[in-house]
């Protein structure tokens, strides 16, 4: 009898505590995006190059200036990427990652975070994701990309804003 009470008030704590949770849930707001960033200055130069035996070429610490239009006044602006990658130069296969920072010409706050693509020679794909400071504190972004053409500065992206 004693277990079964402590079943039935173990039961109703995990209730409630369920139930509390689910309001909180529900006032997440979800903005989906397209946008396009496209490269608007030259590559700076890279902080360290080497071309290791296997044929792969490497470069750190990259610096890319783009410009970013979105159908979000939340993405709209300016940003800085800070990119690393690996490109086997008989193939052309590779990945490109690093850290962003996106400052919304609307907002008084940036995207600061982490991406990462898969390069070939049709182009490249990968995700982003970030987190807001400033105006967008507490804010959470999450981004696909894709270039068919890996001669095109522009890269095309769709996603996520999580506004608490």
């Amino acid at each position: 009898m004693k277990a079964k009470k402590i079943t039935v008030i173990f039961v109703l704590a995990m209730v409630v505590i369920l139930v509390s949770a689910v309001p909180a849930a529900a006032r997440t707001t979800r903005i989906e995006y397209t946008s396009v960033d496209c490269t608007i200055a030259p590559w700076g130069q890279p902080e360290r190059v080497w071309i290791s035996e296997d044929g792969v070429l490497h470069q750190r610490g990259v610096l890319l200036i783009n410009s970013v239009t979105s159908s979000s006044d939340y993405i709209t602006g300016d940003m800085t990427i800070e990119m690393d990658f690996d490109i086997d130069l008989a193939t052309g296969l590779g990945h490109a990652y690093g850290s962003l920072s996106i400052a919304p010409t609307a907002y008084n706050g940036t995207w600061e975070g982490h991406w990462s693509t898969h390069i070939s020679p049709a182009g490249l794909q990968g995700r982003a994701t970030g987190q807001g400071t400033g105006d967008l504190e507490g804010m959470k972004i999450f981004n696909n990309m894709w270039n068919s053409d890996p001669n095109d500065p522009c890269t095309n992206e769709w996603g996520t804003i999580l506004i608490p």
